[in-house]
């Protein structure tokens, strides 16, 4: 509890100086050899989890970017055959020494709608890559053949057919043209997604994600492009920001304390965040904790991230204090931000007790814990202590798995996520 113990001293430090601010000691997991991807929010922690390997490609629904991105990560590769359209899938295709003969593309860094299929193109002329607009349909036609290598290894020829009412469809089989298959990924599927998926092994679309507004961080495997000419292909892991999310990032001294930079050193890019704020020295990883990353909802509340640890493939377990950036409470007469609920640890052991602390202001409150099909598992009513209250909450009785920690006060809802391992 020694970190714990830290935050709630943060607290009252800041408390003489006028203000209350609430740092939040996260600790999540991505698994061994990093088998999940965790969908984090600011507010509520991690949101959902997915398994880093279950698909090949996904396409964005949330827009009408055409962003089209491979999993890379899991090993999945993309080329597009020189000078091809959509009608040279129809013929057989010669891949021996294809990953000489052709360009590898990659899903680009610095948005989502960059993905390998789109080839750096200028979205604003029409072209995605993968498809041209039809000015007369107002649908997309497919103007290119790639050769994929699925997740599985297995070598293949691709074609997007077109994208029309919101379906995207496209064909695959074997360079000579047999065992072809059909897939679509329907936009209408998936409201409030950031991506539809699909898996080329087994042949079907998926729905791994939360929705768009339930987080703003996504920690996961990808690769970089290292080296003088930027075409190394490195696996990292490292932190991608949601779509409309934006990023500031400082070095300093007194990362508790250091002012929130301007609003124009805010950044809409997908890997603000990215993997270098950890580096691998003698055997073990070493974290840079002067570097703080001012992170901004759509809401325009902002939320400050200083890492603290990393274990590596080992575990796949990432540690951070998180806190609002502008949270204030008491003599300087700001208002409390009810979201300032903190839970440690929001991963825990079964039979490890955990904490709940979040500013009472007098008032007494219900605390609940749910599972994730809204079952009520635990209740308990929670006795104001003072300014900052803190909840024991007993894990002895709680499975394996996901909960939703609720505590209701007067007309404020306050949830945070927890795992029992």
């Amino acid at each position: 509890m020694t970190r714990f113990y830290r935050i709630l001293l943060f607290a009252a430090v800041c408390s003489v100086a006028g203000t209350t601010a609430f740092a939040a000691n996260e600790d999540l997991s991505m698994g061994a050899e990093y088998a999940d991807d965790v969908y984090f929010s600011v507010i509520h922690g991690v949101t959902g989890t997915a398994d880093a390997d279950d698909w090949d490609i996904a396409f964005q629904v949330n827009s009408i970017e055409g962003g089209l991105i491979c999993n890379e990560a899991a090993g999945v590769e993309v080329y597009y055959v020189d000078g091809s359209d959509g009608d040279t899938y129809n013929s057989p295709i010669d891949t021996s020494n294809f990953r000489q003969k052709w360009t590898r593309w990659f899903n680009g860094p610095d948005s989502w709608r960059n993905g390998a299929f789109n080839m750096e193109v200028d979205f604003n002329s029409g072209s995605y890559g993968w498809g041209e607009y039809n000015p007369v349909t107002h649908g997309v036609t497919g103007i290119a053949t790639y050769i994929i290598v699925d997740r599985s290894g297995k070598v293949c020829k691709m074609v997007v057919e077109s994208l029309s009412g919101g379906v995207l469809k496209f064909k695959y089989s074997q360079p000579d043209g047999t065992n072809e298959k059909v897939g679509e990924i329907d936009k209408n599927a998936y409201p409030d997604r950031l991506f539809g998926y699909y898996d080329m092994v087994e042949h079907k679309a998926l729905n791994r994600e939360p929705a768009m507004q339930e987080w703003e961080l996504l920690f996961a495997r990808y690769i970089e492009l290292l080296g003088p000419n930027q075409d190394l292909p490195y696996p990292v892991v490292g932190v991608q920001v949601n779509e409309g999310v934006t990023v500031a990032m400082v070095n300093s001294d007194s990362p508790e304390t250091v002012a929130e930079p301007d609003a124009g050193d805010f950044r809409s890019y997908k890997r603000s965040i990215g993997s270098d704020w950890k580096t691998w020295e003698n055997n073990e990883y070493t974290i840079d904790e002067s570097r703080v990353f001012f992170v901004k909802r759509l809401d325009e509340k902002v939320y400050r991230i200083v890492f603290r640890g990393f274990s590596g493939a080992s575990a796949g377990d990432v540690e951070f204090d998180l806190y609002p950036a502008r949270q204030t409470v008491g003599v300087d007469g700001g208002e409390v931000d009810n979201h300032g609920a903190l839970l440690y640890p929001s991963v825990a052991t079964r039979g490890e007790n955990v904490q709940l602390a979040y500013t009472a202001a007098g008032a007494d409150a219900d605390l609940a814990v749910y599972d994730l099909q809204g079952r009520l598992l635990h209740s308990q009513r929670v006795s104001a202590t003072g300014e900052l209250t803190v909840a024991e909450i007993a894990t002895d009785r709680l499975p394996s798995g996901s909960y939703l920690i609720e505590l209701r006060q007067g007309e404020t809802r306050m949830t945070r996520r927890l795992v029992v391992r």
